[in-house]
């Protein structure tokens, strides 16, 4: 080697490449090293037992447009023996649980995005246009309607004589469940690529738990609309917009004292409460 490269390169090159030589030949001897697997053993499979479960359909009953192939979170709700629904074609229903049979139905001739919330007896829902409609839980009877800013996706929450609407662009409100006047309303600022869908507040003594679509979890008192404090669960990260995407659309949950949150890039927070 020493020899070829005599008459290929001066010198002073001769050297220098002498070393670079050896130190490949010595990565290549380690190549082993560093392609050995070193990740653990898995645990074996526990085995399990298959049962057999006889299904048997006790009854069928809704809109045959439900959702007409949309991608909305339309959950439908159980309250007092009875599921309420909505459909995107704007009709909202009451049906017995027990039975399937509608109780009451009601169009209210708009593009439905949210699932009904109820309590108090009220059922409470949104539209794409950010209107909010309220009916009489018994009987299906408008009560009032209000215009909030946004789509609203996020099921309605109904405590303390307030009725809690989030929209899309950021906004939530607290409106008065008996007229629908706003009581109080925070706003977050929110990136300009967002997901299409919402996370629905989490109540827990009093406190609302809400996500949004910066990444940001923000502890929101229920009465007066204050904010007792809001941390980025993820921070956006890199050159495109939707790489940066870390929208909080699932529900907050909670469990021994702690506030568990994800957001769209995988990213898992417990937080005390």
């Amino acid at each position: 080697m020493t020899i070829l490269l005599k008459y290929l390169y001066p010198k002073n090159i001769k050297l220098a490449i002498i070393p670079l030589i050896a130190n490949t030949l010595l990565l290549a001897s380690c190549g082993g090293l560093f392609n050995k697997d070193n990740a653990p053993t898995p645990a074996p499979l526990v085995p399990i037992t298959m049962r057999t479960v006889h299904v048997e359909q006790a009854w069928l009953s809704g809109d045959p447009t439900y959702l007409r192939g949309a991608t909305l979170k339309l959950e439908p709700t159980l309250y007092r023996n009875r599921i309420y629904m909505v459909s995107d074609n704007g009709v909202l229903s009451a049906i017995d649980q027990q039975t399937g049979h509608i109780v009451w139905s009601y169009n209210t001739h708009l593009l439905l995005t949210s699932g009904p919330g109820v309590n108090h007896g009220i059922i409470v829902t949104g539209s794409n246009e950010g209107i909010v409609v309220a009916l009489q839980e018994a009987d299906g009877k408008p009560l009032w309607r209000a215009t909030v800013a946004g789509q609203v996706i996020a099921k309605p929450l109904i405590a303390n004589n307030r009725v809690i609407i989030k929209t899309t662009g950021g906004n939530l409100y607290a409106l008065n469940s008996v007229n629908g006047d706003v009581i109080w309303s925070v706003s977050e600022q929110e990136p300009n690529l967002i997901l299409h869908g919402a996370s629905s507040p989490l109540l827990k003594d009093g406190a609302l738990f809400t996500g949004f679509a910066s990444g940001h979890l923000a502890k929101i008192n229920l009465m007066n609309g204050k904010t007792d404090w809001k941390r980025l669960i993820a921070m956006p990260q890199g050159a495109f917009s939707i790489q940066r995407m870390v929208d909080i659309d699932a529900n907050p949950a909670t469990g021994d004292k702690r506030i568990f949150v994800a957001t769209y890039q995988g990213k898992i927070a417990a937080l005390d409460e």
